[in-house]
């Protein structure tokens, strides 16, 4: 009987143990998100002859996120940087990192708060990041009505890509 009981013991506890130690799977659904500044040429008081469209400039960023049971890793395409969340009911607390991470923003998109950057906060941020430098390189002035738009794709049971491409028209204010 008391080998009976040890052995139901064991069974239980085993079986309690697989069912809850058992691989966390991420499902992601696919998505497209666009956004688009809402500052048009309309609005800000130029006439046609106080401003030069140099171009319009697009920038790209894709960052993996590998998923694991209780860790994220976030990674640029070129490995440029790393960071690794600790993930535990959904909340996610900064481990560790490895390299620099360049952000960008669009002058809405500014915000005070310091958060946790999720994959698709990153991916955005860094597509803007790039933007900017573009900008800077034609020596332009600003940009105007840039369109972000980003995918998100599940390749495989545990990770994830997020890629942002960020479009927009840049200006030069003439200074006559």
């Amino acid at each position: 009987m008391k080998k009976k009981l040890i052995l139901f013991s064991v069974v239980c506890i085993t079986t309690l143990c697989l069912t809850s130690c058992g691989m966390f799977s991420p499902r992601v659904l696919p998505k497209a998100v666009n956004t688009v500044n809402t500052v048009g040429l309309s609005e800000l008081n130029l006439v046609r002859a106080d401003y030069q469209i140099l171009n319009t400039v697009t920038a790209e960023a894709t960052i993996k996120c590998e998923y694991d049971i209780n860790s994220a890793t976030i990674t640029d395409e070129s490995g440029d940087f790393k960071l690794i969340y600790n993930v535990k009911n959904g909340v996610w607390t900064y481990k560790k990192h490895k390299g620099i991470l360049r952000l960008g923003y669009l002058a809405r998109d500014i915000s005070d708060e310091t958060k946790i950057y999720y994959p698709e906060d990153i991916a955005r941020r860094f597509a803007i990041y790039r933007l900017i430098n573009a900008v800077q390189e034609y020596g332009a002035d600003g940009i105007i009505e840039p369109t972000v738009s980003t995918n998100v794709e599940q390749i495989n049971k545990d990770d994830v890509v997020y890629k942002t491409t960020v479009t927009g028209k840049i200006i030069k204010l003439k200074t006559n």
